[in-house]
Protein backbone atom coordinates (compact mmCIF):
# COMPACT_ATOMS: atom_id res chain seq x y z
CA UNK A 1 0.00 0.00 0.00
CA UNK A 2 1.23 3.49 -0.83
CA UNK A 3 0.90 6.66 2.06
CA UNK A 4 -1.49 8.60 1.18
CA UNK A 5 0.55 11.28 2.82
CA UNK A 6 4.35 10.66 1.37
CA UNK A 7 2.95 8.40 -1.72
CA UNK A 8 6.15 5.71 -0.27
CA UNK A 9 5.27 2.38 -0.50
CA UNK A 10 4.73 0.87 3.07
CA UNK A 11 7.11 -1.75 3.77
CA UNK A 12 5.93 -4.89 5.93
CA UNK A 13 7.76 -5.05 9.25
CA UNK A 14 8.16 -9.12 9.78
CA UNK A 15 8.99 -10.30 13.42
CA UNK A 16 10.45 -14.23 13.83
CA UNK A 17 9.75 -16.80 16.79
CA UNK A 18 13.06 -15.04 18.38
CA UNK A 19 11.38 -11.86 18.27
CA UNK A 20 14.11 -10.44 15.63
CA UNK A 21 12.16 -7.96 13.47
CA UNK A 22 13.04 -7.49 10.10
CA UNK A 23 11.94 -5.57 6.38
CA UNK A 24 9.95 -8.39 4.28
CA UNK A 25 11.48 -8.27 1.07
CA UNK A 26 8.33 -8.44 -1.32
CA UNK A 27 7.84 -7.37 -5.02
CA UNK A 28 4.79 -5.34 -5.26
CA UNK A 29 2.40 -6.56 -8.04
CA UNK A 30 -0.18 -4.51 -7.23
CA UNK A 31 0.16 -0.70 -4.95
CA UNK A 32 -2.97 1.09 -3.94
CA UNK A 33 -3.62 3.88 -1.99
CA UNK A 34 -6.80 2.48 -0.49
CA UNK A 35 -7.25 -0.41 2.10
CA UNK A 36 -10.12 -1.14 0.82
CA UNK A 37 -8.99 -1.59 -2.56
CA UNK A 38 -5.96 -3.97 -1.10
CA UNK A 39 -8.91 -6.10 0.89
CA UNK A 40 -10.66 -6.44 -2.28
CA UNK A 41 -7.73 -7.45 -4.26
CA UNK A 42 -6.57 -10.32 -2.02
CA UNK A 43 -9.81 -11.69 -1.98
CA UNK A 44 -10.03 -11.95 -5.25
CA UNK A 45 -6.45 -13.63 -5.07
CA UNK A 46 -4.45 -11.13 -6.35
CA UNK A 47 -1.86 -10.80 -3.62
CA UNK A 48 -1.48 -11.14 0.26
CA UNK A 49 -2.32 -7.53 2.35
CA UNK A 50 -1.22 -6.35 5.78
CA UNK A 51 -3.73 -4.09 6.72
CA UNK A 52 -5.24 -2.79 10.79
CA UNK A 53 -7.81 -4.76 12.37
CA UNK A 54 -10.86 -2.28 13.97
CA UNK A 55 -11.72 -3.95 16.85
CA UNK A 56 -15.38 -2.86 17.23
CA UNK A 57 -15.36 -3.81 20.94
CA UNK A 58 -13.19 -1.78 22.27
Amino acid sequence: MRSPRTGRIRRWMLRNANGTEMAGALTETIVVIDPVAMREAALLGLGSGLLGRADSAL
